[in-house]
C-alpha cells in the first residue's frame, strides 16, 4: 500500500504524541487533534450529536447526517473505562434516535469504530442488523519499544487505509435513500443497500494492513 509523504508526516507525529505521558483526556487530545484531522480528512472534534443524546464524542465524521466514523479515548488502558466500549455506546444511542430509527429500512448504518487508549490504538467496524454487530479489525500498541520501528512504517498504513474506508462509506450513503417499502434486504445476507435502490454496490471493505 502506498502512502504519502504527508500521511508518513503526520503519523509519526501522531506516534510521538501517544507515546508520551499526558495528565488525562483532554491533554491527549490536543497534542493529536491537528494529526488526526489531516490524516483522516477532518472531523468534529468534541460536538454533540443530537439534542435528545447529549452524546459528545471526541470525534466524529459524518456523511450528512450519517455517522462513518466516531473516536473516544482514553489516557491509559484500562484505567477510567475502555475507550472501545464507550465509542460502541455512542453508536448504540445515536442509531437509537428517532431520525436512525426511520432511515433502518434503508441500510444498516456501517461506521467504523476507533479507540485511542494511550499508545494502544483499536479499530473496529459496526453495523446495525436488528442488533448492533461488531467486528475488531485491529489492535496495535505502538509504544516505543522493540517493535517501534515496525510501527512507524505500520501506522501511516493503517490511516491511509481508514482514509480509503471513510472515502468509501461516503459514497455507500450517498447511494442511500429513504424508501416508503419496508423490507430486510438491507440486513442479509451481506450488508447492501435496500432492495430498489439505485446501486447494488456492497458494504465497503477495509483491509488494514
Amino acid at each position: 500500500m502506498e502512502v504519502s509523504h504527508a500521511t508518513i508526516k503526520h503519523a509519526s507525529n501522531l506516534l510521538a504524541h501517544l507515546v508520551q505521558f499526558h495528565e488525562d483526556e483532554g491533554a491527549l487530545g490536543a497534542q493529536i487533534i491537528d494529526d488526526i484531522s489531516a490524516l483522516l480528512d477532518g472531523g468534529e472534534w468534541y460536538k454533540q450529536i443530537g439534542v435528545a443524546t447529549k452524546i459528545r464524542p471526541y470525534a466524529s465524521w459524518f456523511y450528512k447526517s450519517y455517522p462513518i466514523g466516531l473516536l473516544e479515548l482514553k489516557n491509559t488502558l484500562g484505567i477510567g473505562g475502555d475507550a472501545m466500549y464507550k465509542v460502541i455506546v455512542d453508536y448504540t444511542k445515536i442509531i437509537a434516535t428517532e431520525e436512525f430509527k426511520l432511515l433502518q429500512g434503508a441500510c444498516n448504518f456501517p461506521v467504523v469504530l476507533l479507540a485511542i487508549s494511550g499508545a494502544c490504538l483499536q479499530v473496529s467496524a459496526v453495523v446495525f442488523a436488528g442488533s448492533v454487530y461488531v467486528t475488531s479489525l485491529l489492535t496495535l500498541d505502538i509504544s516505543s519499544g522493540l517493535h517501534a520501528s515496525q510501527n512507524i512504517l505500520r501506522l501511516p498504513r493503517v490511516f491511509t487505509a481508514l482514509s480509503k474506508g471513510f472515502t468509501e462509506l461516503r459514497d455507500y450513503y450517498a447511494k442511500i435513500f429513504v424508501s416508503t417499502v419496508i423490507d430486510i434486504s438491507a440486513v442479509y445476507p451481506n450488508p447492501t443497500l435496500a432492495s430498489g435502490s439505485n446501486s447494488n454496490t456492497s458494504l465497503p471493505k477495509l483491509n488494514l494492513p
